[in-house]
């Protein structure tokens, strides 16, 4: 049975994405042509979560990439080391092999990250992260369980979302002299922008990388930039935008736009039409995917029914367009839980026989044209044994602060005033505000009575510190004699 506490600490956070139509219709005698605007599917394998590495250490890093074009050296590794970080370049250019042996940063970190990026040969980028951070070296201060301050807790901001981009103008189709100056017109979207969050790129060939035009420049559109002295006929504009957080939109010309006088175009002969073309429908939108729940922190007996819930929405979605995968570890597969279901919103799969703390659910949604859109459990949930019960709640903050939250569990007999924890989630940093909230979740519990603390270190406090004795602890809250039966 699945007792829930709540602690004053809480906090929401609200999604809304508009989804274009960008389905084009074809009709006429076609020339000779060969298209492609889909996205390299890129994943990357390992390290992506949960390892501990030394400082400067040389690591195999691997990945698959699938797309009908690649370029000649598709991939480009970057590693972050902090939260919201930048991405510094690990290697760029190289073939696509499979795996790398690269060497890590010399520092000291529990939030390395690495980003996977795939260029295609029409300029067409895929991208994959780690799922979660892995340590690097020996970082220090990320847990503290001495002892337990009573009070009111404090809140967490926590963003995973990428910002939303559009990039206007140019967009495909145009002609500019060589050397001109034009406007770059774009819109960018994100609670949590940075000051100068956007970068320009500009690529002048069918798979070439894109080269900066501006960078670190204000979410200002439009801006004036000033073209090469070249001559092409394939040119092609791409926005990026990053958010506090590290999350990066990106938007691109959807076709290509010349500069100069490139002269005569090159005939291509990949693919001949002769006579009337019927009428064609191209969609190479990705369907827009939610998953519902769960998402994180739930708490799930095995071998009983998870209710997994949704949201799937494309203009050409497939008859039994959904299928169901779960994970049962850090960077685990993602094991098929059904085969093409109905979009209905609402499947129940069952848990497996096993004790996990590290599950996580993904959903995709694949539409007549075989694009795919994918959404994965924000965080962790648990499957709990049988025999064993647990408790899940949610945090409230009633105050708006930043700083390392820590969530404990005391059990029977245990004594918050002067034991440790018995069990500890890891240590979030967060920037909170009034409203906000974080789920936790126990399990593994034997009946009895228990006690949930919480609490929190401000950043920049004047008592700061890694010891419950110093009074470092700025915002706490507790709730006492939640009781467990199974």
């Amino acid at each position: 049975m699945i007792r829930r506490s709540f602690i004053t600490l809480f906090f929401v956070l609200t999604f809304v994405e508009a989804q274009t139509d960008t389905t084009a219709i074809i009709s006429g005698v076609s020339p000779v042509f060969t298209v492609d605007a889909a996205n390299p599917v890129t994943d990357w394998l390992s390290p992506n979560g949960g390892e501990t590495f030394n400082s400067g250490a040389n690591v195999n890093g691997s990945w698959t990439l699938s797309d009908d074009s690649p370029a000649s050296n598709p991939i480009s590794i970057y590693v972050a080391t902090s939260p919201g970080g930048d991405f510094t370049t690990i290697i760029t250019d190289i073939p696509d092999l499979g795996s790398m042996l690269f060497t890590l940063p010399s520092v000291n970190t529990a939030f390395g990250r690495i980003k996977l990026e795939a260029i295609d040969s029409f300029g067409n980028i895929g991208v994959d992260y780690s799922e979660g951070y892995f340590i690097i070296g020996n970082p220090t201060g990320l847990t503290d369980t001495s002892t337990v301050i009573s009070g009111q807790s404090l809140t967490l901001i926590v963003d995973s979302n990428d910002p939303t981009v559009d990039l206007i103008a140019p967009d495909g189709g145009q002609s500019f002299n060589s050397g001109a100056g034009t406007n770059i017109t774009w819109t960018a979207t994100d609670p949590s922008l940075s000051s100068t969050p956007i970068t320009i790129g500009l690529s002048t060939a069918p798979g070439r990388s894109f080269s900066t035009l501006a960078s670190n420049v204000a979410n200002s559109s439009p801006l004036a930039v000033t073209l090469p002295g070249i001559d092409s006929a394939y040119c092609r504009i791409r926005i990026t935008a990053i958010d506090s957080f590290g999350n990066k939109g990106i938007d691109a010309s959807q076709d290509y736009f010349r500069i100069g006088s490139p002269g005569l175009l090159p005939t291509d002969t990949v693919v001949t039409v002769v006579d009337s073309s019927a009428l064609l429908i191209v969609d190479s939108k990705n369907p827009v995917v939610d998953l519902l729940s769960p998402d994180g922190q739930e708490a799930i007996l095995e071998g009983t029914g998870i209710p997994v819930t949704w949201t799937a929405a494309d203009d050409t979605l497939a008859l039994n367009p959904i299928n169901l995968f779960l994970a049962t570890s850090i960077g685990g597969i993602f094991d098929s839980q059904t085969s093409y279901i109905s979009n209905d919103g609402f499947e129940s799969i069952t848990a497996p026989n096993v004790v996990t703390d590290f599950a996580r659910l993904r959903v995709t949604a694949t539409d007549n044209f075989g694009n795919t859109g994918v959404d994965e459990s924000q965080d962790y949930f648990k499957i709990f044994q049988t025999g064993t019960g647990a408790i899940t709640g949610n945090i409230r903050a009633t105050l708006a602060a930043e700083g390392w939250l820590h969530i404990g569990l005391w059990y029977p007999g245990s004594v918050p005033e002067s034991d440790p924890p018995d069990q500890a989630r890891d240590s979030l940093y967060v920037v909170l505000a009034p409203g906000d909230s974080v789920p936790y979740s126990f399990a593994n519990l034997l009946p009895g009575s228990y006690t949930v603390k919480v609490f929190l270190n401000q950043t920049g406090s004047p008592t700061g510190g890694h010891s419950f004795c110093d009074g470092a602890f700025d915002f706490t809250g507790d709730s006492v004699g939640i009781q467990v039966a199974v």
